[in-house]
């Protein structure tokens, strides 16, 4: 069941924030952020709290705010 519960939560997380989640994502975790589309979109990710691994793959932080 908790991994049900898993899984449904990085499905909606992917759904709401059009992100996607690494295998095994649980919350807290980074999420993948869809690639640029120019490469000034690409050189404008740095320094804004992205994980740059390249130009073409990033990751970041999600900030959930919990009602």
């Amino acid at each position: 069941m908790r991994e049900f519960v898993r899984l449904v939560k990085a499905l909606q997380t992917s759904d709401e924030n059009g992100v996607a989640t690494p295998e095994n994502w649980v919350e807290g975790q980074q999420v993948i952020v869809p690639p640029p589309h120019t490469v000034e979109d690409a050189a404008s990710r740095k320094g804004k709290g992205y994980d740059y691994v390249d130009w073409y793959f990033s990751k970041k932080d999600l900030h959930i705010s919990k009602a």
